[in-house]
């Protein structure tokens, strides 16, 4: 999804200490990713790039860290809003009720986690992509036009 946040690197070095989200759209052949390659984390070069509109069986989960590894590429878990940083800020609230919940039973997840409307998305998290639309500049979000 070219809306998705994927770690880049960000200066010549191609050192995975310099990595920075930026959207997967934005990448080109020669771009550096960051690559977990069996326990390593290093920079990578992209040597291709094939897009894919099927979106069946895609998935977004929310990490502790709000990162995951996709054919050994670390990317965020987070799409369509520039800073990963302020992405999971956001979405602490629903790790703390997962913990919560945890902690004191399976009673809160079923109206907690359990709802998601028609194209998958989380109410909480459809609720903060509503209310940031509103708030802030069009300059944070993936765009097709851009």
């Amino acid at each position: 999804m070219a809306g998705h946040l994927i770690y880049a690197v960000s200066d010549a070095s191609r050192h995975p200490s310099h990595m920075q989200p930026v959207f997967a759209g934005d990448l080109q052949t020669g771009s550096d990713v960051i690559v977990n390659s069996g326990g390593t984390v290093s920079g990578a070069r992209v040597a291709r790039l094939s897009w894919s509109r099927d979106t069946a069986g895609v998935y977004a989960p929310i990490t502790e860290r709000g990162t995951i590894v996709v054919d050994d590429v670390i990317v965020s878990c987070y799409a369509q809003f520039s800073s990963h940083s302020a992405a999971h800020l956001a979405m602490a609230p629903l790790r703390y009720f997962f913990h919560v919940d945890e902690f004191i039973g399976r009673w809160i997840s079923s109206s907690l986690f359990a709802d998601a409307d028609l194209d998958g998305i989380h109410w909480y998290a459809a609720l903060l992509s509503r209310v940031a639309d509103v708030l802030l500049p069009k300059h944070f979000w993936w765009s097709t036009y851009s």
